[in-house]
């Protein structure tokens, strides 16, 4: 479009983020608009049960959102609205099949080449059309999403480089296998994830390289061999240095408060890609 290539041309920094949000804005001021959501009485050109009706489609697709984004059951939202969704989807496909039928004899009459200006007069515009009704709510539920979870791009690109560039300076082939399943944890900024992952991650790294029926004879018996019980195995055996091992631990804890305890205050991933750093280069000397 011209107008981004303009944008372009006069400031380097412009980014796909700004114009993403851009974008953004000017669709939820249209739409807004389109249909009245904000405003005190319907738009031209929309009927007043028209413009009700898209009041509670909004209603029902925020109340959606909150409840998929918490998963806690919200008052009013029982079984008889959540089917609202499918009801809509199936009448505009049923509407849908309608059209298809009409446009497929209108080709046989006229060709093939008359054929697209039938299909673009037939396209879903008014709300009276079950087609428009099942699009108006999908695009709520897709502001909702904008709301509830925005992705500052520059942020995920940043992260990007940074795994990268960290897996560029720690060649172990154990080391790259393993954190790959961190990947997108880390670049969606999904820090609780991460540090459950991490701590997934580095136990079934310890397990590839530790027979679990050696460990009882060197570190004592228990009713099973755990985490903790490898990270000690390997300190015995000089595998892990101190600290490896205290590496080791600070993963396993944050890991266990992320599930159990504290979630929302683990490390910063930084901290947690450093101490598998450090437990993956212990664990490459391992033949």
């Amino acid at each position: 479009m011209v107008f981004f290539e303009d944008a372009i041309a006069r400031d380097s920094s412009f980014g796909l983020d700004d114009a993403i949000g851009w974008a953004a804005d000017d669709f939820v001021e249209g739409f807004e608009e389109r249909w009245g959501l904000d405003a005190s009485k319907p738009p031209e050109g929309v009927e007043v049960d028209e413009w009700l009706r898209a009041r509670k489609l909004r209603g029902l697709a925020q109340s959606i959102a909150r409840v998929a984004a918490t998963l806690m059951r919200e008052k009013g939202l029982g079984r008889d609205r959540l089917s609202t969704p499918r009801e809509l989807q199936e009448r505009a496909g049923e509407r849908q099949l309608e059209i298809e039928r009409i446009l497929k004899l209108i080709e046989e009459k006229l060709g093939k080449d008359a054929t697209w200006q039938f299909r673009s007069a037939l396209l879903p515009t008014e709300l009276d059309d079950p087609r428009t009704e099942a699009n108006i709510f999908q695009n709520m539920l897709q502001l909702e999403a904008a709301s509830l979870f925005p992705h500052n791009l520059s942020a995920i690109a940043k992260r990007m480089y940074g795994l990268t560039d960290y897996l560029f300076r720690n060649r172990g082939e154990r080391s790259a296998a393993y954190l790959g399943r961190l990947a997108r944890c880390y670049i969606l900024d999904m820090r609780t994830e991460f540090t459950v992952m991490a701590r997934a991650v580095l136990d079934a790294g310890l397990q590839e390289v530790v027979d679990d029926s050696d460990v009882p004879a060197t570190v004592g018996a228990a009713r099973w061999v755990g985490l903790e019980r490898r990270i000690a195995y390997l300190e015995s055996r000089g595998v892990f240095d101190a600290a490896a091992g205290r590496a080791a631990r600070d993963i396993k804890v944050a890991g266990d408060d992320a599930v159990h305890n504290t979630p929302g205050l683990e490390p910063a991933f930084d901290d947690t890609l450093d101490r598998l750093r450090i437990v993956f280069d212990a664990l490459e000397r391992v033949p």
